[in-house]
């Protein structure tokens, strides 16, 4: 088993020696996690050396060594912006029948651990991390109906684990080579995706009465 966790460190290092010499921020990502090995927000300014990323990828996280990678959004990798559609992909059909099949086929996809889809592009003017579209769901923690995004955006202070991680997998597209697209291409993706939301619109005379409390994931991962 300490083999093979080896064998899977040195093999995603590889790949985030490959994304990064792409012009991607790149964070090592602990086994079977989300959570990031070390501190990261210099990443977000600028890109890991090799030597901090060889000690990352072969020091020992907990008992294991890592062997999940993620990207980080916003300027430092070229205006990466990603589109997390989580709830298990719920809005994914609703989404994609707004978005012509052309802009589609410009974006890497991939499919998350979760059931669920990242986009992923750059663009001039991607944004920070932003929800756009909201559901009410059953949490199961809390044993009731509570609102959670099921698109949200990660870009400027965001990252997110991708493929060729554990779980993860690469629908379309190549992460050495992501896609450019115009700012109005990137507004029809949002306004799409905010045209689903199902949460009511707070007012000033209504703050604070008749909502339950909004459940976000805090908007640094997916």
């Amino acid at each position: 088993m300490h083999e093979t966790k080896t064998l899977a460190a040195a093999e995603m290092l590889a790949v985030a020696r490959r994304y990064r010499d792409a012009g991607i921020s790149v964070l090592p990502i602990a086994a079977e996690s989300k959570q990031p090995v070390g501190k990261w927000k210099h990443l977000e300014t600028e890109l890991i050396d090799d030597d901090e990323l060889q000690r990352r990828y072969t020091t020992p996280h907990g008992s294991k060594f890592p062997d999940r990678v993620a990207v980080i959004g916003g300027k430092i990798s070229g205006g990466l912006e990603m589109i997390d559609f989580d709830a298990a992909g719920i809005e994914w059909d609703s989404w994609s029948e707004m978005i012509p099949q052309e802009l589609q086929e410009k974006l890497l996809i991939k499919r998350t651990a979760g059931g669920g889809y990242h986009f992923a592009y750059r663009c001039d003017e991607a944004g920070p991390n932003q929800g756009l579209c909201y559901r009410l769901l059953f949490d199961s923690n809390r044993q009731k109906q509570q609102w959670k995004a099921t698109i949200e955006t990660r870009g400027e202070g965001g990252y997110c684990v991708v493929a060729p991680s554990s779980r993860y997998s690469l629908i379309q597209g190549d992460w050495c080579q992501l896609p450019a697209i115009t700012q109005e291409e990137r507004n029809a993706l949002l306004e799409a995706a905010k045209s689903l939301d199902q949460k009511p619109k707070e007012t000033a005379s209504s703050a604070g009465t008749a909502f339950e409390p909004t459940v976000d994931r805090p908007f640094i991962q997916c």
